[in-house]
């Protein structure tokens, strides 16, 4: 059952209980997340399985957008840190810069 408006854009839908009975609804388990937040503790396999998640078809919906959340702040940081770095070195180094 669905209740759309005069556009037909779905304002409500009811999907049923037995829909609510599927893998992907499911949510993650409590020791799921914890081995989850262990891995992410290993230097390179942290990255390597946030790609898996991110990317891949068999994670679960939570862990896939938790995944991709995690990268685009990683991202985020890592540029923010780029250019930190570069406009605390052309202040302490001017001459570096060409300014005089």
């Amino acid at each position: 059952m669905a209740l759309a408006n005069r556009a037909g854009h779905v304002l409500f839908s009811w999907i049923g209980p037995d829909a609510m009975n599927t893998t992907e609804n499911k949510p993650v388990s409590i020791s799921d997340w914890i081995i989850t937040f262990l891995l992410l503790a290993i230097p390179v396999v942290n990255l390597v399985m946030l790609l898996v998640w991110a990317f891949g078809s068999s994670a679960h919906p939570s862990k896939k957008t938790y995944a991709q959340a995690a990268l685009i702040v990683g991202v985020v940081a890592v540029v923010l840190a780029l250019a930190f770095v570069l406009l605390a070195t052309l202040i302490s180094f001017p001459s570096a810069s060409g300014v005089r």
